[in-house]
């Protein structure tokens, strides 16, 4: 997975385009240690269509609000669970499958039982807790404390202060600041490339160039 990210990071970098200015467009994403390579990857999708962009980092929920009032033009990546409820947000392309994690401390059960079978205190984002509600349905019982922020995440687990967290990882593992700990996969998910609907009628040529940027940059990988 390291060389696959360092030669993917590689092929948008040195594939870049300068353009001229005036067509840029402005592309929210939220903080989160997997996002750089997609970044990459939209920059040089982007330019092969002829036009710049320009990242804005946000927290998540403020994003989609972007989004959806056309603030923004685009977001780096969200799940259809994370679009369900807007009007004015497409689909560009699919990006990544994703999987959505339940980490926990050495000292602890760590598997699905633990949020089906008692009160436990779980550390997570509010998005994850709609992936978990959407696999267990009533059957979830644990008790989540809303974390915005990934580094949050990750200091409340060193300091003790939670024992479990729920984590959701875009590049196919899990972050490496978490694989340190227990962890097990719950479930998988799609993330995809959005835009507002202003831009619908590029949605054909920039999915076509996100599919040629992912394939040759597999390519490269391998």
């Amino acid at each position: 997975m390291k060389k696959y990210v360092i030669s993917i990071l590689a092929y948008f970098l040195v594939g870049t385009l300068c353009l001229a200015e005036g067509k840029t467009v402005t592309i929210t994403h939220y903080p989160h240690p997997q996002i750089e390579q997609f970044k990459q990857l939209l920059v040089k999708s982007y330019s092969d269509i002829g036009y710049s962009t320009n990242f804005l980092k946000v927290r998540a929920n403020r994003g989609i609000k972007m989004l959806e009032s056309g603030q923004a033009d685009a977001d780096v990546i969200r799940s259809k669970q994370h679009i369900a409820n807007t009007e004015n947000v497409r689909i560009v392309e699919i990006l990544t499958r994703g999987d959505v994690s339940l980490v926990c401390l050495a000292d602890v059960t760590c598997d699905e039982d633990v949020l089906i079978s008692g009160q436990v205190m779980v550390g997570a984002h509010p998005s994850a807790k709609v992936y978990l509600k959407e696999r267990f349905g009533d059957k979830l019982t644990a008790k989540f404390v809303d974390i915005l922020e990934v580094s949050q995440l990750q200091e409340m687990l060193q300091k003790h202060r939670l024992k479990h967290i729920i984590m959701i990882s875009i590049s196919g593992t899990l972050p490496e600041m978490f694989q340190k700990f227990l962890h097990t996969n719950l479930l998988t998910i799609n993330g995809y490339h959005v835009v507002n609907k202003k831009h619908e009628a590029i949605i054909p040529q920039l999915a076509a160039a996100i599919k040629n940027n992912i394939k040759q940059a597999v390519l490269s990988a391998e």
